[in-house]
């Protein structure tokens, strides 16, 4: 699989993988050799500093949904709440899912690629 294949999908994030699950919780399929934010080489997380710092985006997103792939930087979206509330969440969802497509756009601005996906399990 590839980090494309991920969206719209449930996965879970390993150490240096990401499992694809689907709604009974078995494996449907895995993204491997991914490295997260903590394990990229230091010259690369510096290139892709800048542009998140340029981008107003250091600080806000969440760099644990950063990884390195097959030669390029991606972001996780997580689409739970958007998903499950549709087009009607209450209040209190309401900031969560713009806080989400707010990361989301931050990180395309800074040169990132974006995977929606419907779930992160923990």
């Amino acid at each position: 699989m590839t980090m494309k294949d991920l969206e719209g999908r449930n996965v879970k994030i390993s150490a240096h993988t990401i499992t694809v699950k689907d709604e009974h919780g078995k494996t449907r399929g895995m993204v491997r050799n991914v490295r997260p934010w903590a394990e990229i080489p230091f010259n690369r997380q510096s290139d892709i500093f800048h542009r998140l710092r340029s981008a107003g985006a250091w600080g806000t997103i969440k760099t644990d949904r950063v990884f390195w792939c097959d030669g390029e930087f991606w972001y996780i979206k997580n689409d739970r709440s958007r998903l499950y509330w549709g087009d009607n969440p209450p209040d209190d969802e309401r900031g969560l899912i713009e806080r989400e497509e707010t990361h989301a756009r931050l990180a395309a601005d800074s040169g990132l690629q974006v995977v929606a996906v419907s779930k992160i399990l923990y």
